[in-house]
């Protein structure tokens, strides 16, 4: 049990790490400060696109 407690916190550090770094490359591309609630309303948003 405490070796899938392990891969899990270890594969959501990743995502969190990846998830800082695709932001930072962003805002370092446009300029703009990154944002939670922006970001989430993209990711809701392209989501939306594909569904359609």
């Amino acid at each position: 049990m405490a070796k899938l407690e392990l891969q899990l916190t270890v594969t959501v550090a990743w995502w969190l790490r990846a998830y800082v770094w695709w932001l930072n490359l962003r805002h370092r591309i446009t300029g703009h400060r990154p944002s939670i609630g922006r970001a989430i309303w993209l990711v809701e948003r392209g989501i939306k696109a594909k569904v359609e």
